[in-house]
């Protein structure tokens, strides 16, 4: 987000990935082999615990991704806990409008451990809102109060526990300016 000043906020810490090919948005295969090395870059402890988290333009582009063999990079409808999930390379995939870098129309992939994430309290966050018109008919006033959180990536700079894989469409992988 602009004006982000965390410095252990997700879109910072993790570890940029960069395929060892170029991805064509055209070829279900070429998405398939960067996702599956994007998967592999992790340590094993990391793998063990990994899933992926993504933004709208990355689970569109992999909803109508094919392998060459014909089946779908997202398998939809696996028995989760709690309900419906998706796996994407044998991992869970979550995805949220909050991964969208600058431009939401590029497809922004994470993976990794996110129990590494940490949700903490920001200091001196209460906000409150006074609601007059809510009340109003009974003579009252009424107050919401908003506690804001943000998180802190932390691990070790020699073992990164998230990866961050964008796609730029128009150059085929990696984050523009590479």
């Amino acid at each position: 987000d602009a004006g982000n000043e965390n410095p252990g906020a997700l879109a910072k810490k993790a570890v940029e990935f960069t395929p060892s090919e170029a991805v064509d948005l055209t070829s279900g295969q070429s998405l398939y082999d960067a996702l599956i090395e994007l998967k592999n870059t992790p340590v094993t402890e990391v793998m063990k615990k990994g899933r992926f988290i993504i933004n709208r333009a990355a689970l569109t582009a992999i909803e109508k991704m094919k392998t060459d063999d014909g089946f779908p990079l997202l398998r939809p409808f696996t028995q989760a806990e709690g309900g419906i999930g998706y796996q994407l390379v044998g991992y869970p995939v979550d995805w949220t409008d909050s991964a969208d870098g600058a431009d939401p129309d590029k497809p922004v992939f994470y993976f990794g451990d996110f129990s590494k994430f940490h949700i903490q309290d920001v200091i001196g966050a209460l906000q409150l809102q006074k609601l007059v018109e809510k009340y109003a008919d009974t003579n009252r006033v009424g107050f919401q109060i908003y506690n804001l959180l943000d998180g802190q990536l932390v691990y070790s700079p020699f073992e990164p526990a998230v990866y961050r894989f964008e796609i730029d469409p128009s150059t085929g992988g990696g984050v523009e300016g590479e």
